[in-house]
């Protein structure tokens, strides 16, 4: 994760120095030490910070279930509609903290289902402020990491994961940097650097 953050913040910084972008977003799972971590880098200040949407729909998943019941048709309801508010409501976040906190009430003390909606409390309490989505796409920001998750799958695992091969960390982070360079179009800029440092 460290690397990974690293080379994100060292990707940031280049783009600051090559042009001002109008808006930098960090999307990131519910990972408590991905967000300690990321919010530390003075590459990421002023940054905008965004809980991946499918995580937290995840996390609302479970609390559906464990307040209705597994795989019930009230459970998917429920999760639907909440869903939906906390995608397209400004206060969406603040009313379904109301509403998970009167469930809690009403579900036995020390039970399991008590306990998912507890954790899916603080979760969202937690991660209020990555969570405004329906701003975040009024800002015209992507509110997922799908597109890196696919990445990492076609960056990632089409190359490095093929029949019978086998790499060393440090080789197959070399393989993988020059993939990003091609994949991101950057190839041309990168091999022309490298041959003004040779002729240097």
């Amino acid at each position: 994760m460290k690397t990974l953050i690293d080379q994100v913040a060292a990707r940031v910084a280049a783009l600051r120095e090559e042009r001002q972008p109008g808006q930098v977003a960090i999307i990131c799972d519910g990972k408590d030490s991905i967000w300690t971590t990321a919010e530390k880098r003075e590459e990421f200040v002023g940054a905008v910070l965004i809980l991946d949407f499918y995580h937290a729909a995840q996390s609302l998943s479970g609390a559906a279930q464990a307040i209705f019941g597994p795989d019930t048709p009230e459970a998917s309801r429920w999760f639907e509609n909440r869903r939906e508010r906390l995608l397209l409501d400004d206060d969406g976040v603040d009313n379904l903290l109301r509403a998970l906190k009167r469930y809690v009430k009403l579900l036995p003390a020390g039970s399991d289902a008590r306990d998912v909606v507890r954790r899916a409390i603080k979760h969202f309490a937690r991660n209020r402020e990555r969570m405004r989505y329906s701003a975040f796409i009024a800002m015209g920001l992507p509110i997922g990491s799908g597109h890196v998750e696919s990445a990492a799958k076609n960056i990632v695992a089409h190359r490095l994961k093929r029949s019978g091969m086998r790499w060393s960390d440090e080789g197959g982070q070399r393989v993988l940097n020059l993939r990003v360079l091609v994949k991101d179009e950057r190839w041309p800029v990168a091999w022309q650097d490298y041959l003004d440092r040779r002729a240097a």
